[in-house]
């Protein structure tokens, strides 16, 4: 059978957007195989009219399998897994009502707050690692390490600013959420 392997990359807060590129995927006959940062493997099939969801849900091993369950009786199939996200996909059915995994924004708002904690997380992860490079008083004798030394400067304060945008990104998808909006998660 034929596959491939094509590298993307989706935003947590846009993950919308990924469910309907990997449902469009299907459509084509390329059926979701396995997915790794920023890499998706699929095999090709017949096409298939799918709705992609995803939940954000990790470090929960001892209910994994209760979580999983419910989804399955509810109808869904879990494709993988990929950095704490879960891909779930269903027949689109009668196409009355596009398939959901939540209804209500106080769990789709539950489900960017686990994110959120994550990112929160990272960015002391990242706060530390600032602190460490840019507070320190190095001297080198040799200009490679120096140079070297000031490349990772350079990185952790990309990171730092990524996780930041990342925060408030998510942060303000939260907000939007506990206020009752719900674009683009109207998919009706």
């Amino acid at each position: 059978m034929e596959e491939k392997r094509v590298w993307k990359f989706f935003f947590a807060w846009n993950d919308w957007k990924e469910e309907e590129w990997l449902g469009r995927m299907a459509a084509e006959g390329w059926h979701l195989l396995r997915v790794s940062p920023f890499l998706y493997r699929f095999r090709k099939g017949e096409p298939a009219d799918l709705v992609f969801r995803l939940d954000y849900r990790s470090g929960f091993q001892r209910d994994r399998e209760e979580y999983l369950s419910l989804f399955r009786e509810a109808g869904w199939e879990h494709r993988g897994e990929m950095g704490g996200w879960q891909y779930f996909s269903t027949p689109r059915g009668d196409g009355k009502r596009t398939p959901e995994i939540y209804t209500d924004n106080p769990s789709r708002a539950a489900k960017y707050m686990r994110l959120l904690f994550l990112f929160f997380l990272l960015l002391l992860l990242q706060i530390n690692s600032f602190r460490h490079f840019f507070l320190s008083r190095r001297t080198f004798s040799n200009p490679g390490d120096q140079a070297l030394f000031t490349g990772m400067k350079i990185c952790v304060g990309f990171f730092l600013i990524v996780m930041l945008y990342a925060l408030i990104r998510v942060g303000l998808l939260v907000v939007q959420l506990r206020k009752g909006g719900g674009v683009p998660f109207d998919r009706s």
